[in-house]
């Protein structure tokens, strides 16, 4: 298949080199569109902030697709300037886009489906595994190196055509293409080069190369479950970098470092400490280590306690049953070392984010706070009706008077109402917020799973909600939430 690539400059702010992304204008659209088999389309504006923020990423997108050889055009349409009728064509009305862009897939000019990625990382994801091609060939060894020389690790087959282990590689690359890089090749120089032949090979990025694990690691079978253990078991090295986009990769028990990391522009700084976590690393490989961004997750760092100010790293840890710690001390690998030791040897005290516990708390709403939560709400016995507000939040304050008289509703009840201040405690997992306040019914009999309220908060429909779900019915109210008449 033919890939055919045309260059052009820009004007628009943020981009000065030569772009990858074409521009589509109303009277080049519907032939420009038809000349690629799959030609992504982002519809935008020019004033948009996240537009501006996803056409550098769409721009690194096409470049990374590019690299790999996939046949795949990125082009982009400006709504306000040269293609107001072709958005207005396919329903790209201007006010959608005036907070994010939209996107559309064409194949062969023909309007296929719509999709949207957050990065460039995510663009390339889904691209390549919905309509490329899941490994790259290499035919040089300038080739190969190009194609390591990224952020991410490689997997690269190196066999001789038509052997038993191509189409191995080939059908493993074609299933776990979503989750690695995929290269290949049977160029001589290439098997002479890296003195390999019918074998696959896992490849360290670059900047994670250290003297404690091998920059890579060989395999000659053909078992997917032994070569899948191998990349996962190696993926992220023994302090893996750890981002938002990848965060689920490192479960407890784990040992998290933070500091101002760096592999765009300060490489050198960022391994600096990065070496020294792993002269701890390499003596506990039970646990996962790695590094975040202390700017990246600056939230999760107030939960902590913690506002990353500090040029050494700030060091959390989860164990084996998820409870939360914090390094105290200066950093130092000998700090860190007896910080693990202590760790699991169970000597340290857990961490929890919580405002003080009440030193009265008999009023008819409980007052729970991270301390005592499993006191007041998880292990209290009875069916519970828990708020979590903030503080701050004025839709929090105008609901208080209506959650006091629902407590004082609720007295002698066999039903417990607590509040919960989501800000100044850790909220328990299981707890999905999505503001404040938030409301949530736990039944007696499966604390374990809290129903999130959605009716309308007022006194007479929380009621009603209660005494439909309570374990057992109301002494008070009837199950449709209407009071009980009194004998004489």
């Amino acid at each position: 298949m033919n890939f055919k690539v045309v260059v052009c400059f820009l004007t628009i702010t943020g981009f000065s080199l030569a772009d990858l992304v074409l521009e589509a204008t109303d009277e080049n659209f519907e032939s420009l569109v038809a000349t690629y088999d799959t030609a992504p389309v982002m519809f935008y504006l020019p004033w948009c902030t996240f537009c501006n923020k996803q056409l550098a990423d769409y721009q690194k997108a096409a470049s990374i697709l590019k690299e790999l050889r996939q046949p795949i055009q990125l082009i982009r349409v400006n709504c306000n300037d040269g293609g107001k009728v072709i958005c207005a064509r396919y329903s790209i009305e201007r006010d959608n886009v005036e907070l994010e862009p939209k996107y559309k897939i064409f194949r062969k000019g023909i309007l296929g489906q719509d999709y949207f990625a957050e990065n460039a990382d995510g663009i390339v994801r889904f691209l390549k595994t919905r309509y490329g091609i899941a490994s790259t060939e290499l035919f040089t060894v300038a080739e190969v190196e190009k194609f390591l020389n990224t952020r991410e690790p490689a997997v690269i087959g190196f066999f001789e055509k038509g052997s038993d282990i191509e189409t191995f590689f080939k059908e493993y690359a074609e299933e776990l293409q979503v989750d690695y890089r995929f290269g290949h090749s049977s160029a001589s120089e290439v098997l002479s080069k890296y003195n390999e032949k019918n074998s696959i090979v896992f490849f360290r990025p670059a900047h994670f190369h250290n003297k404690f694990e091998p920059n890579f690691l060989s395999y000659n079978g053909s078992s997917k479950e032994e070569l899948t253990t191998l990349i996962q078991g190696n993926y992220h090295g023994l302090v893996g970098h750890r981002r938002t986009d990848n965060a689920k990769d490192f479960e407890y028990p784990n040992v998290i470092a933070y500091y101002a990391v760096d592999y765009e522009s300060n490489v050198k700084k960022t391994n600096y400490w990065r070496n020294r976590i792993l002269q701890v690393a390499k003596d506990h490989r039970d646990y996962r280590f790695a590094i975040s961004s202390s700017k990246e997750y600056a939230l999760e760092l107030e939960n902590y306690g913690h506002s990353y100010l500090q040029e050494k790293p700030f060091v959390t840890a989860r164990d084996e049953e998820n409870r939360k710690y914090k390094m105290n001390g200066e950093f130092s690998v000998e700090n860190l070392e007896q910080f693990v030791v202590d760790l699991k040897a169970g000597k340290l005290e857990p961490y929890i984010k919580s405002s003080a516990i009440p030193t009265s708390n008999d009023g008819p709403v409980k007052i729970a706070v991270a301390k005592n939560f499993h006191e007041i709400v998880t292990n209290n016995g009875k069916d519970t009706f828990l708020e979590i507000y903030a503080p701050w939040c004025q839709y929090c304050k105008d609901l208080e008077p209506v959650i006091e008289e629902l407590g004082e509703k609720m007295i002698g009840e066999d039903v417990e109402i607590v509040k919960f201040d989501g800000t100044n405690n850790e909220v328990p997992p299981g707890f999905e917020l999505q503001g404040y306040p938030q409301l949530f019914w736990l039944s007696k009999t499966t604390k374990n799973k809290p129903a999130t309220y959605r009716g309308p908060k007022t006194l007479e429909k929380m009621i009603s909600y209660i005494a439909e779900f309570a374990s057992d019915e109301l002494k008070n109210y009837d199950r449709s939430g209407q009071p009980k008449k009194t004998e004489l």
